[in-house]
């Protein structure tokens, strides 16, 4: 074998192994911030680490209800009574989030609705949230559908309330969310978090 062909092979490997520590470092960076992530949610969701919806794997998920009641002198007397969840499915593919991956993962999120939601008279409402937590460059494609995808579904004409689904992509270099406009105020943890991060 020549020097010269030594030389190259070891180059390359030299250069895949370089190559290999850096994304073996924005995985670590990925899964570190998701970790963290999680332990935002714990003291008020129900989280559930390392569960699947359908076809999708998730990092976690999280559920919040919240029941308010009114009585009249006893509680055997309710006048009436609202609940209201926030379910979270977050997710941290490896490889580049693709508009299939997106509308697997909003597949996968209708077909699990019906089982979070209580489908009762005093259920208002439940939003599901999908995040899509990634280190790799996203298309304007994705972002196109992340902020134009919203799906709100009345059950029982709206006696039992209703259902809303959303799409969040969050751009870990960029400190960036992708959202339709309407699901931001239930992303806003998320940003706050991506913007602690950025300052340290």
């Amino acid at each position: 074998m020549s020097v010269y062909l030594f030389q190259l092979i070891e180059g390359s490997i030299l250069k895949k192994s370089a190559t290999g520590c850096r994304g073996m470092q924005q995985r670590a960076a990925v899964e570190t911030f998701v970790h963290d992530l999680c332990n935002l949610y714990v003291p008020y969701f129900n989280v559930e680490r390392n569960s699947r919806i359908g076809k999708t794997d998730l990092e976690f998920s999280a559920v919040y209800t919240r029941r308010d009641e009114r009585y009249l002198i006893t509680k055997k007397a309710k006048v009436w009574g609202v609940e209201n969840q926030q379910v979270v499915f977050v997710s941290a593919p490896e490889q580049a989030v693709t508009i299939t991956y997106v509308e697997q993962m909003i597949k996968d999120m209708q077909s699990s609705m019906k089982d979070y939601l209580h489908e009762h008279r005093d259920h208002m409402s439940t939003v599901f949230t999908g995040v899509i937590v990634t280190d790799q460059p996203i298309s304007k494609k994705v972002i196109h559908l992340a902020e134009r995808f919203r799906k709100v579904k009345f059950l029982r004409f709206g006696a039992h309330g209703w259902a809303e689904l959303n799409i969040a992509i969050l751009d870990l270099p960029e400190k960036r969310t992708y959202i339709h406009k309407k699901g931001r105020p239930f992303v806003e943890p998320l940003n706050t978090f991506l913007k602690g991060e950025k300052k340290e």
